[in-house]
This record gives C-alpha cells, sequence and structure tokens, in this order.
C-alpha cells in the first residue's frame, strides 16, 4: 500500500506501507480505511490465525 498527498495540482509519493509478516497471496491493501494520520490496511487472506483468517494492519503516518 502507497501513501499519497497531494501538493496543490500534484500527488507526491509519501511512504509504502508493507505488512510485517506479509506473504505474496494474503491480499495485503485490498481493504484501506484513514482517519488523519491512521491507516488501517486489510489483508482478507493472511493465514496467520487459519487459513484465510484475515488480519488488519494500523499505521500511524507521521508529519
Amino acid at each position: 500500500a502507497h501513501v499519497f498527498a497531494r501538493n496543490g495540482e500534484e500527488w507526491l509519493h509519501q511512504v509504502e506501507l508493507l505488512a510485517p509478516d506479509g506473504a505474496a497471496n494474503d491480499r495485503f491493501g485490498e481493504s484501506v480505511a484513514n482517519n488523519e494520520n491512521t491507516i488501517v490496511v486489510g489483508a482478507p487472506w493472511d493465514d496467520d490465525n487459519g487459513e484465510d483468517s484475515g488480519s488488519s494492519h494500523v499505521f500511524v503516518v507521521q508529519g
């Protein structure tokens, strides 16, 4: 998942968010929600708690 910030008419890439335990088929980034500087990224096929049990990852963007 990538974070962009708008500067006038231009979108600037800020950061790439990565799952700390990501695997190729977790589908990290399939769902995304944000509120101010907090971003939640879903990985619906994450297997950490059972096959395709899914997970959410919370990130706080500084600055």
